[in-house]
């Protein structure tokens, strides 16, 4: 950890040997030299495998479709609406080799939320599961740039064709196929979506270059140890930040990699036991789990070496019963990031257990801790809000401007919206966040969607939504309503109308509280902090 000055505390340089290219180039260039009969992804359900050999044929079959059958060019958008599955990472490599942008989204999403980001993202193609086909069906036809719906599956389903099918009547020479040139630093890899700070949903742009920057560090010995010896599990959703980074990470490791689509507690006990797992990288619910659930000594997790934890704070106590359970883990890693960073920005080190919080700076970030009042650069160990640059920062919000200016501070700074500290170590430590948004299960949930739904009940005077701490899933987002009176309108009602209006975890897990009144300032700001206290 080297440091500037008090103000600036800077993370190591990046002295790495990876090239700076496509990730399109720099992934074919690790399969292509890799054993081609070699499994890299396992569906932990149904046991379907992929080699080293699918995946490059799969890949450039589906680029040959996308440029010929589709005449998509570089800069296009595709979107992929599904749960985990093994054709994720065929459409990441043919979009990173013919820089056609992919974009994810959550597959639960209602239809109104779909309707809003795929108008942002404007694709061309959307790849859907079964599942979500319905929903895909109904909403791609209010989005005029949306040509082709292609669904996951083998053969065609309810009339749409499948990736199979496209992919078996598809030709080319596959030994001959070149990606095309990208500029790394500037063209698109990947739209995600991010809540921001403002409430709805946003398309946040991630550049080869971003992604680049975290195969950097968690390829570095000194905060992971993968390599193509490790077997590793992806349970988050490859719709998010971890579960994308996750799935790139494995084709560039070309380690084993066991896909599951949800979290079944037997079946992931099952897994983690017949694939001899070494490597997890999980939120703390389901890391809570492992160290208290009544299931897990029935099975041998002797295989786990290596946990990381994202999303939010892992408690100590959680972490001591991984460490008590589990006789072969060598480490228990917190990471801090965020989807504008493409991954993470500080990490714990393997060799470092006396380094507490969520580490220290990865290669190539700095970061500066400002007052939350003047912005004034704030002394290593004061509190204030954290502000970082670095390889991962995102390109921008997409179609939104404002937003992303709003963003950066005048030095080029990211706003976390977070407030913590560095302490004498370097350590990020995060004490409360300044954003508003609900931290559930690892997803954002922005309390101003919920509440203008709450608002629109005819029954509804007023309501505020605001996170309530809870030990299991990070926050529950939890409403105070002030009623119309001469209603008889009860706390299920309001539930259930919200729920009708939003995918899982937006839903209001922490209950509906009806109040006389919302706790306001004299400016008419409500007071979430008196709420908060209030549900105590």
């Amino acid at each position: 950890m080297d440091t500037d000055s008090d103000l600036i505390i800077r993370g190591p340089k990046d002295n790495s040997t990876i090239p700076t290219e496509s990730l399109g180039k720099l992934l074919l260039d690790v399969i292509k030299s890799s054993n081609k009969d070699k499994a890299i992804f396992i569906n932990g359900l149904t046991g379907e495998c992929m080699t080293n050999g699918d995946l490059m044929e799969k890949s450039i079959k589906l680029c040959k479709f996308l440029e010929s059958g589709m005449n998509l060019k570089k800069g296009d958008v595709m979107t992929i609406v599904s749960d985990n599955n093994l054709w994720y990472p065929v459409i990441f490599l043919a979009g990173f080799a013919t820089g056609i942008v992919v974009n994810v989204i959550n597959p639960v999403y209602t239809i109104g939320e779909l309707h809003r980001l795929l108008n942002l993202a404007d694709p061309k193609l959307i790849f859907c599961s079964k599942e979500a086909l319905k929903s895909i069906k109904q909403v791609s036809k209010s989005v005029e740039s949306v040509q082709k719906v292609i669904v996951l599956t083998e053969s065609s389903y309810d009339q749409i064709p499948s990736i199979g099918e496209v992919l078996e009547q598809t030709k080319v020479d596959v030994n001959n196929f070149k990606p095309i040139d990208i500029d790394v630093e500037n063209d698109t890899a990947i739209i995600l979506c991010s809540s921001g700070s403002t409430g709805f949903p946003k398309g946040v742009e991630i550049t080869h270059k971003n992604i680049r920057g975290s195969i950097i560090y968690m390829y570095d010995p000194v905060y992971a140890e993968i390599s193509s010896d490790v077997t590793s599990l992806i349970l988050l959703p490859m719709y998010h930040i971890v579960g994308t980074l996750g799935t790139i990470l494995a084709i560039y490791s070309n380690c084993l990699t066991v896909v599951l689509n949800a979290f079944k507690p037997q079946l992931f006990l099952e897994t983690i036991e017949k694939y001899k797992i070494r490597f997890l990288s999980l939120v703390p619910t389901v890391l809570q789990f492992i160290a208290k659930g009544d299931l897990v000594p029935q099975y041998n997790l002797d295989s786990l070496n290596y946990i990381y934890s994202s999303g939010y704070k892992l408690d100590k106590e959680i972490e001591d019963g991984l460490k008590k359970r589990l006789k072969n883990l060598k480490r228990v890693c917190q990471i801090y990031g965020a989807t504008e960073l493409a991954g993470g920005c500080t990490m714990q080190l393997l060799s470092r257990s006396d380094i507490g919080g969520c580490g220290v700076l990865v290669h190539g970030y700095s970061a500066k801790v400002c007052h939350l009042k003047t912005g004034e650069a704030l002394k290593r160990g004061e509190t204030g809000e954290i502000r970082v640059k670095g390889p991962g920062i995102m390109k921008g919000y997409i179609k939104n401007e404002a937003e992303t200016k709003a963003s950066f501070d005048n030095e080029g700074f990211w706003k976390t919206g977070d407030i913590g500290y560095f302490d004498e170590h370097g350590a990020l430590h995060i004490v409360d966040r300044l954003k508003e948004l609900i931290k559930y299960k690892g997803f954002q949930v922005a309390p101003s969607e919920l509440e203008s739904i709450l608002n629109s009940h005819p029954s509804v005077v007023e309501a505020a939504v605001v996170g309530i701490t809870d030990d299991r899933v990070g926050e529950l987002p939890t409403a105070f309503v002030v009623k119309d009176e001469n209603c008889s309108v009860t706390e299920k009602d309001i539930s259930d109308f919200v729920a009708d209006r939003v995918s899982i975890q937006k839903r209001l897990h922490g209950g509906v509280k009806f109040v006389k009144e919302l706790p306001k300032s004299q400016n008419g700001k409500v007071l979430r902090k008196t709420l908060r206290e209030m549900a105590k």
